[in-house]
């Protein structure tokens, strides 16, 4: 973003008469002017000025230059600023004695921007020139983000010595513009210091009016008169201030509206500052939980794939010890499987450990107890001979049967078995 002052004056039709040192002004005025002078005690914060039309900018010229373009104040009206009204400030009027000025955050003598070598008039508008920026972590933000796209806009901080008050109804002109009445012109002021600001730091209203850092300011005001008799004396009325005693004597009830305004303001503020903290508190939490479950799933997926290889080592540690206990023995080995379901290695699991020694005595009883019934390969490796108590009565009983029709049938050819026997 560049400042191009001829879409500026255009914007504000301004004429190239206004460009001029000593350009229109105040005193072309028709009115009779009159002089008072009064010193007042203001909140410093009065002396604080946003023009919503100018703006902040920092631009890389190269990988270790930053520039600064700033446009301090449009030479346009402000309006509505919660001390002086309508406010325009006169140009010509404004005086710059320093050589450097500092650029601040806000306005705040603690948060440096860098300085600047000279503030000039241009395009009928206020423009830093030859910034520095200094190595703070307000500056280094500053450029960071507004290089990133960040929108700030700029204050500045004067000092009025004369102004002029426009009633109602009537109209003056300045910086080359027709200003309408109820306003405020500062006709000469002093230049302090330029700010960079997110938000417009003069629309905190009346309760900036509270503030505890006061300055008192010399006004020279022109008070404008209409035309009048010349041989009718003219009376100047000395306009004094009034200090905060004095006026909550003489005004409770404003001074009690002023003070509920502040009071909704100031809460309105805390209530404000108070959801953005908790939703900033519930995104962190938030952001917590989801880190939390993320962890808690990862933790049991590893737990997973632990279990799982670890039982898949029992479980080979324990067909190992099988195959090798049933290698050794003389059960045919279309029945390891069946001796093998005998023993589930699972119950001489402790602690995730395999008790080998427990396993192996009952590996080795299941197998006494197979051999033992007669479940054994025979010599040549053919087949199986099982000895049961049933087939032992069994066969007894068939060589009974055999010899009850052996005597049978030695009877029916006359003879005796016993003898043949």
């Amino acid at each position: 973003m560049t400042f191009d002052p001829k879409a500026h004056d255009d914007h504000f039709g301004v004429t190239e008469d206004r460009k001029k040192p000593g350009g229109s002004n105040a005193g072309e005025c028709k009115e009779k002017q009159a002089m008072t002078f009064e010193k007042k005690t203001m909140p410093k914060a009065a002396l604080h000025f946003m023009d919503h039309e100018c703006f902040a900018q920092a631009k890389a010229v190269d990988e270790n230059q930053d520039e600064l373009l700033m446009v301090a104040y449009s030479g346009g009206v402000i309006p509505k600023h919660w001390f002086w009204g309508d406010l325009a400030i006169d140009l010509n009027g404004m005086s710059f004695p320093k050589e450097r000025y500092p650029i601040l955050e806000n306005h705040d003598t603690q948060k440096k921007i860098g300085f600047a070598d000279s503030m000039e008039v241009d395009g009928g508008a206020l423009v830093v020139r030859n910034a520095t920026f200094v190595d703070t972590p307000e500056s280094n933000e500053f450029r960071r983000l507004s290089k990133d796209g960040f929108p700030f806009q700029s204050s500045i901080y004067a000092s009025p010595s004369v102004i002029e008050k426009i009633p109602d109804g009537k109209e003056s002109e300045v910086n080359g513009m027709a200003v309408q009445g109820p306003a405020t012109i500062w006709r000469e002021s002093t230049f302090k210091e330029a700010s960079v600001c997110v938000f417009g730091y003069d629309s905190n209203t009346k309760s900036a009016a509270f503030a505890s850092d006061e300055v008192e300011v010399a006004l020279n005001e022109i008070v404008n008169a209409p035309e009048s008799d010349p041989k009718e004396p003219q009376h100047k009325k000395e306009v004094k201030g009034m200090d905060f005693e004095q006026f909550s004597k003489e005004h409770p009830e404003l001074l009690k509206e002023i003070v509920d305004n502040t009071t909704e303001d100031l809460k309105a503020q805390f209530s404000k500052e108070k959801k953005e903290l908790e939703e900033k508190l519930a995104q962190e939490r938030n952001g917590f939980s989801e880190e939390r479950t993320q962890f808690e799933e990862k933790v049991a997926a590893l737990e997973k794939a632990e279990a799982i290889r670890r039982e898949r080592e029992l479980k080979f540690e324990a067909g190992a010890i099988w195959r090798e206990k049933l290698s050794n023995s003389d059960i045919p080995d279309r029945l390891h499987d069946k001796v093998m379901s005998q023993v589930n290695y699972e119950k001489f699991v402790n602690e995730g450990a395999l008790d080998t020694e427990s396993f192996q005595s009952a590996i080795d009883e299941e197998i006494k107890d197979w051999t033992d019934r007669g479940v054994t390969s025979n010599v040549m490796g053919f087949g199986v001979s099982v000895k049961t108590v049933d087939e032992d009565a069994r066969k007894k009983k068939d060589e009974g049967s055999e010899d009850s029709l052996a005597d049978q049938l030695f009877a029916l050819s006359g003879g005796d078995r016993r003898e043949v026997s």
